[in-house]
Order: C-alpha cells, then sequence, then structure tokens
C-alpha cells in the first residue's frame, strides 16, 4: 500500500482509517479464543508472524506510568499485538510521524455510538 506523505486529516489519514475499520468488522465477528489463535497472536507478538498493519514513528502512551515512548505499533487481527522498533513485519504500513498513540485510553467524545 503505497499512500503519499501529506499531512493531517488527508488522503493518508483517510486511508488508515478505513484499513483499520475494515480489519474491526472483519475480526469482531468471529471467535478468536481458541489456542491456536493464542499461538498465533503470540508469534505475532514475538515478531515471528506478519502482522496486518505496522504504525511507524509513533509516540505511545502509557496510561498506566505516564511514560512516553517512541516506536512501532503493529496490529494484526483488529487489535494491537505490540510495539518495538523494526520488529514487526508488514505489507501495510503508516507512518504516525510522531503522533500520540494511546492504547487502552478510551473517551466518550471519541467512540462512536
Amino acid at each position: 500500500m503505497s499512500i503519499p506523505d501529506t499531512q493531517f486529516g488527508s488522503k493518508r489519514d483517510e486511508s488508515f482509517i478505513a484499513h483499520n475499520n475494515l480489519i474491526k468488522t472483519k475480526y469482531n465477528n468471529s471467535n478468536n479464543n481458541t489456542i491456536l489463535d493464542l499461538e498465533r497472536k503470540i508469534n505475532l507478538a514475538k515478531g515471528q508472524e506478519r502482522v496486518d498493519l505496522v504504525v511507524k514513528n509513533a509516540k505511545i502512551v502509557n496510561v498506566f506510568s505516564g511514560e512516553i515512548h517512541q516506536a512501532d505499533v503493529a496490529i494484526a487481527d483488529g487489535i494491537i499485538i505490540g510495539f518495538g522498533e523494526g520488529v514487526y513485519n508488514a505489507e501495510n504500513r503508516y507512518d504516525a510521524q510522531g503522533r500520540y498513540v494511546c492504547p487502552g485510553l478510551h473517551s466518550p467524545t471519541t467512540q462512536g455510538a
């Protein structure tokens, strides 16, 4: 997936949102609680299998410690599977350009009804 670098709120961001919604729809309608699914998620988290999407150059906010980590975020099966630098391989990549990612924080102002 090759999207030209542009400003926030552009086609690049719209494509990222559309891809994320597609993954959510695909995986939220299935039962992902088997042992094989757990083994796969562990392999994905270790970087041993290709993930669906890597968000590069993100600032990750740890809501428990208040720390901010500069790293890549790996997404597979509609969930964040892990983070690190250069650990994950994916066909789809999105450059966050230093934007903040805050996993686990749900704001009622950003959630759909």
